[in-house]
């Protein structure tokens, strides 16, 4: 089986070809070729310090697809050793770019992308933030920013986890 990557097809191909062996010159053959999966690729980079958090830029703009993607989710974990909470964010979104605003602490961020064929691949990164530790700071409250040219200036929304209970 032949696969090409970019379209889905399956059809009669004609192909011409000179192979100087005295062959035809025109050949039949039946070939699929199928899509290529999505391709995750995340970048991160610490950025400035606003009061006390640690501006951490999420970039999924290298991630390569073969159909459109429909969905970028962005989540941060602590991992710590005995703290391994999933921080409050966005979920799913349109946005293949993100900043989160981070204390002082060890995090593993993951991204999942999903394409229009439902078709999702994931990378994770597991990231040092140096800085401070805000006593009143919460994971079931975190800033974030979809702006890719957020700056400390820029206005952050605020996203929420319950916790249950």
């Amino acid at each position: 089986m032949l696969r090409f990557l970019a379209l889905t097809f399956l059809g009669v191909l004609t192909t011409s070809c000179s192979d100087n062996q005295n062959l035809p010159d025109t050949s039949r053959g039946i070939f699929e070729t199928v899509s290529a999966p999505p391709l995750a690729v995340l970048a991160v980079e610490q950025q400035d310090e606003i009061g006390e958090l640690t501006s951490v830029a999420l970039d999924a703009t290298e991630s390569r697809y073969d159909a459109n993607f429909t969905s970028y989710r962005f989540e941060v974990r602590q991992s710590e050793p005995v703290k391994k909470r999933l921080l409050a964010g966005p979920g799913a979104t349109s946005n293949n770019y993100a900043h989160v605003m981070l204390p002082k602490g060890t995090y593993v961020i993951k991204l999942t992308v999903m394409d229009s064929e439902s078709e999702i691949a994931s990378v994770s990164e597991t990231i040092t933030v140096m800085g401070s530790r805000p006593n009143d700071w919460r994971a079931t409250e975190v800033k974030w920013s979809f702006d890719p040219y957020f700056t400390r200036e820029d206005e952050t929304e605020t996203f929420y986890r319950h916790t249950g209970g």
